[in-house]
């Protein structure tokens, strides 16, 4: 009895490991898929790599344009004149004290 217990075991090994290395392969070529379509994938992006290096250079310029000290003075500007703007339209849309009593 003893005998049949091991062989058993042993069996249920051998099977843990085979379906582990079946696991294993059936990864190992999913992997290789997903490769072979990144490479793809990369080559294709080599192509359009001229026109995104045109976009980013252009992105790059807008924003140091925005960095300038004129875009600075203009930010300025435009922030006073919507606080001012606001509080024209505070004193005209505040009920006056005076007018209710």
């Amino acid at each position: 009895m003893n005998s049949t217990f091991l062989s058993v075991c042993m069996g249920l090994i051998a099977l843990g490991i085979w379906v582990g290395v079946g696991f294993l392969i059936y990864t190992l070529v999913e992997v290789r898929r997903a490769s072979i379509a990144v490479e793809a994938l990369a080559y294709r992006l080599g192509d359009s790599l001229d026109n995104f290096q045109r976009a980013t250079s252009g992105m790059f310029q807008f924003a140091t344009t925005m960095r300038s000290g004129w875009m600075k003075a203009f930010e300025a500007a435009l922030g006073a004149a919507s606080t001012i703007w606001k509080r024209r339209e505070r004193s005209h849309s505040a009920p006056d004290d005076d007018e209710n009593n």
